[in-house]
């Protein structure tokens, strides 16, 4: 099997499997995925999950020029190719309108780490970017997105970046995401006698927590 094949096939499996998820609003989401000779393939714009196919994959030739082959690539298109061009290590880039982060994002401010399970999965505040216009301004906040994988984009959605193209990890991010997005805002809700007893992990734990969720949760070892 070609790369092409391989990745198109892995591509659109993991699209469906985000469609299973049922957090999208309609076209809202999009992905792309860089290959190592820097071509991107990206879901077309106006399209669901669910319809990915090979048939309407949008196919980037390099990341200097938008250029496309087959359907129109998503709307975002400039400001993945702008992530890919700073960041040499992402590989995959998950853009999200699932209503608890849409919620997050028009709350505008960094969520801190305080349950398990987000230090699980990002071991890190996710991080909050100012509203820009998405439509006209996208490439000039690419600074924002030179460290860190997971991003509220102010009064707009998320963003998730992957350093592979692993359908079960993509996936299960993507849960957590959305579920760590809206433990967060629902907890903003608690009356104060309450929400006084809510405090941020420490660092040290953090760090212990995410580790092992990386390296040994679930039977992974060190050796990997």
């Amino acid at each position: 099997m070609s790369e092409r094949n391989s990745i198109t096939q892995l591509f659109i499996e993991t699209c469906h499997r985000l469609a299973d998820l049922d957090l999208e609003i309609g076209p809202s989401g999009n992905m792309s995925v860089r290959t190592s000779n820097d071509k991107v393939y990206i879901t077309p714009s106006g399209s669901e999950f669910r319809d990915i196919s090979p048939n309407n994959i949008s196919t980037i030739k390099n990341l200097s020029d938008s250029e496309y082959i087959g359907s129109k690539p998503s709307s975002d298109l400039e400001l993945h190719l702008a992530i890919y061009g700073t960041r040499s290590d992402i590989k995959v880039i998950l853009h999200t309108h699932a209503h608890p982060v849409v919620v997050a994002a028009m709350i505008g401010a960094p969520i801190p780490v305080l349950n398990t399970m987000h230090a699980d999965y990002f071991g890190k505040q996710v991080q909050a970017i100012p509203y820009f216009n998405h439509r006209q301004t996208e490439t000039e906040f690419v600074e924002y997105f030179k460290q860190g994988d997971a991003f509220l984009l102010g009064k707009h959605g998320g963003l998730l970046l992957f350093s592979e193209l692993d359908i079960k990890s993509i996936v299960n991010t993507m849960n957590a995401f959305n579920e760590i997005c809206s433990l967060y805002y629902k907890s903003l809700s608690i009356p104060h006698n309450l929400s006084r007893n809510i405090q941020e992990i420490s660092d040290n734990d953090i760090s212990n927590i995410h580790n092992y969720y990386k390296t040994e949760y679930g039977g992974k070892s060190n050796e990997q």
